[in-house]
């Protein structure tokens, strides 16, 4: 118990002091990631989605507010609220396979224990999109508990392709994948 309350204080002090990129403007704009899924139509006739690392759940309100009707499910190590499904995404059990229309993974993979196990979970979770925000050649630190390649997600997502991608900084991409 005093390691997890440990794990929880350290997530903690690295999501609020030290995601010094996440500054940057536009990268944390999760109503203007949103409302770019609308417009370019990867939201459209979708009915769930899940939110990988919800965290305080910003990406919920934003796709209220970007006009999403679907329902949202968000799941995170460290649930902020009695409705966030309490997993690491690489454990998260899969009750239906494609059982989620789109996942996003905004700013979680990069912090994740095994990248290939939940890029694998995601790809069995998801069943028409997947939407990854992610730092891109970043080696391990404080905050990046792996380095994470394009082509390493693009290989551990065999059922997607990539169709969009857009650089926000230097390290920091927007993916849209499409089911094959």
């Amino acid at each position: 118990m005093a390691e997890w309350k440990e794990a929880q204080e350290f997530y903690r002090y690295r999501r609020d002091t030290l995601n010094n990129i996440s500054k940057q403007p536009g990268i944390d704009n999760y109503a203007e990631h949103c409302r770019k899924a609308l417009d370019l139509g990867w939201l459209e006739k979708y009915d769930s989605v899940l939110d990988v690392g919800c965290g305080k759940k910003a990406l919920e309100r934003a796709l209220e507010v970007a006009g999403f009707k679907g329902a949202y499910f968000g799941v995170d190590a460290f649930p902020c609220d009695d409705k966030t499904l309490s997993y690491k995404i690489e454990e998260m059990p899969v009750l239906v396979e494609k059982e989620f229309d789109v996942v996003f993974a905004f700013a979680v993979l990069d912090n994740v224990e095994d990248l290939a196990a939940a890029l694998a979970k995601i790809n069995r979770l998801a069943d028409r999109s997947i939407i990854i925000l992610t730092g891109v050649g970043i080696p391990p630190d404080a905050c990046h508990t792996t380095e994470i390649s394009l082509e390493a997600m693009d290989a551990s997502l065999p059922d997607f392709i990539r169709d969009f991608t857009e650089w926000l900084h230097p390290k920091v991409v927007l993916i849209y994948y499409k089911a094959k």
